[in-house]
């Protein structure tokens, strides 16, 4: 039982370092998905190339190897992520987490996380869609 509160515990850290990454290095596809939600082309998802398609590819793959914890923590991520750009909740913590993903998709300097806003917290990536009148540096 421990195992699993420290790994849903942890996952949002390993979600924050490799969406930090994937701002380092300009990763193409990180950012034209950046472009996309922020020209408001991301609003509707009626086709094939505007879904994720690499996390889906790798659970498929984790099951076959039975790779249990890369298959559960990718599709939670996956998910979560795809909730927050597809469907308008009832739910709380999913109202949350889509205000705190789309300040990042605002200010790219902020809000890594994306199943989990403490990870910003704590490494100082914060920045609260309360605050959105007091603009950061936007970098778009």
């Amino acid at each position: 039982m421990c195992e699993y509160i420290i790994f849903f515990t942890m996952t949002p850290f390993i979600e924050w370092s490799i969406h930090k990454l994937l701002h380092q290095y300009d990763n193409t596809n990180h950012m034209n998905h950046h472009i996309d939600v922020y020209s408001g082309k991301f609003h509707n998802f009626k086709t094939l190339n505007k879904v994720e398609y690499l996390p889906p590819i790798v659970i498929v793959i984790a099951y076959y190897f039975q790779y249990w914890y890369i298959l559960i923590f990718l599709s939670r991520y996956w998910i979560i992520h795809t909730m927050i750009h597809y469907v308008d909740s009832d739910i709380i913590y999913l109202q949350q987490l889509k205000n705190h993903h789309m300040v990042h998709h605002k200010f790219k300097k902020y809000n890594f996380a994306v199943s989990g806003i403490y990870p910003d917290i704590l490494f100082g990536t914060y920045w609260g869609h309360h605050k959105l009148g007091d603009t950061p540096n936007p970098e778009f």
